[in-house]
């Protein structure tokens, strides 16, 4: 919630903002889970806002878009678990505020 907050106090300033690359539904429909390769998804969203490694070889590719403008905010996040570099989960999750 703080980060809506910071944004509004932002959009007085500046009116419009946008972060990240809006996330299409249509494209989280083509990345399957047991099928889709990590170089399959780098292909369709680019580069991830956030990249998380651990040591069992599991990768975690985090997208996230954030835009709004005076009154008004919406957030997306797409989090793609990989394992072998072989899609294992993915969430998607979006929000707005007016």
């Amino acid at each position: 919630m703080r980060i809506f907050i910071y944004i509004f106090i932002v959009f007085g300033f500046v009116g419009c903002f946008s972060s990240g690359v809006k996330i299409n539904r249509d494209i989280i429909d083509i990345i399957k889970v047991d099928n889709t390769t990590q170089l399959e998804v780098l292909k369709l969203l680019g580069e991830p806002s956030a990249v998380s490694e651990s040591s069992d070889s599991t990768t975690i590719f985090v997208y996230t878009y954030l835009m709004g403008t005076v009154g008004f905010a919406e957030s997306q996040v797409l989090s793609i678990t990989f394992k072998n570099n072989i899609v294992k989960n993915k969430t998607f999750s979006t929000s707005t505020v007016k």
